[in-house]
């Protein structure tokens, strides 16, 4: 049994005369009557315009979706979901990335003094700083998890790289968000930053990089930008960083 081909169509828009726009869709047939010299095209004409806003409306719920998938609904910045998946691609595909993980000082202590809203504002108004930062480069910033922010720098020297973490460290202090059990009396924030090199084997590696970096900060007094080529060798700090390394290689499998 021979199938029966499918009828052509066209979908395309028309303005009425009252200025509204309607959308038609037009089949076609070929309809032969006693031989292929008396074939006809049959045409027939309706009205879509009820589909194709629905149709519309559709998609943009697809794509807000998608997008809130990707983002952290706090801050709006990525969440982590889209920073394992940026930095995999851009691990791979640049010769030179640079990965900084930024953590505000003395948080928890934060959270226990002033409340759950003060904390949530201040992760805000952190994440707004680290999103100004990078709005000029080919950053990638991301909320990492809790009081923890990452950003991931494609290209540019390791130099570029601690200037932006330092920008962002200012930045944060000039907030002057009020911290009554800091130190400082305001809200800070801590950088490691870590740079693909010739001993980097993969993404994981230079993030746990980023992470060491992070760890000689807080040994510091934290409020301040170390980078991980100027640390102790990646073997000695290796040990301590081994879980939450093997944490994150299992979520991005």
């Amino acid at each position: 049994m021979k199938e029966e081909a499918a009828s052509p169509s066209v979908r395309f828009r028309m303005r009425r005369a009252t200025g509204s726009i309607v959308w038609l869709e037009a089949h076609f047939k070929i309809a032969e009557r006693f031989s292929s010299a008396d074939a006809e095209i049959v045409g027939v004409l309706g009205d879509v315009t009820k589909q194709k806003e629905m149709e519309d409306e559709l998609s943009k719920a697809n794509l807000k979706s998608a997008q809130l998938a990707m983002t952290d609904g706090l801050t709006k910045l990525a969440n982590r979901r889209s920073f394992d998946a940026f930095l995999r691609d851009a691990y791979a595909a640049h010769d030179v990335v640079s990965v900084l993980l930024i953590d505000i000082d003395h948080f928890k202590e934060f959270n226990d003094g002033l409340g759950h809203p003060a904390s949530d504002a201040c992760l805000q108004q952190v994440a707004e700083v680290i999103g100004r930062a990078t709005a000029n480069t080919r950053g990638f910033s991301a909320r990492y998890g809790g009081e923890e922010f990452a950003v991931i720098l494609p290209g540019g020297t390791e130099e570029k790289a601690a200037r932006v973490a330092d920008a962002i460290r200012l930045l944060v202090q000039r907030l002057k968000i009020r911290h009554p059990r800091s130190p400082t009396s305001r809200v800070a924030v801590s950088v490691g930053v870590a740079q693909k090199n010739h001993a980097t084997s993969d993404e994981f590696t230079l993030l746990s990089d980023a992470d060491i970096a992070l760890y000689h900060v807080k040994k510091r007094g934290r409020n301040c930008t170390v980078v991980s080529s100027t640390t102790a060798s990646r073997a000695a700090d290796a040990p301590r960083l081994a879980p939450s390394l093997a944490s994150l290689q299992r979520t991005t499998e």
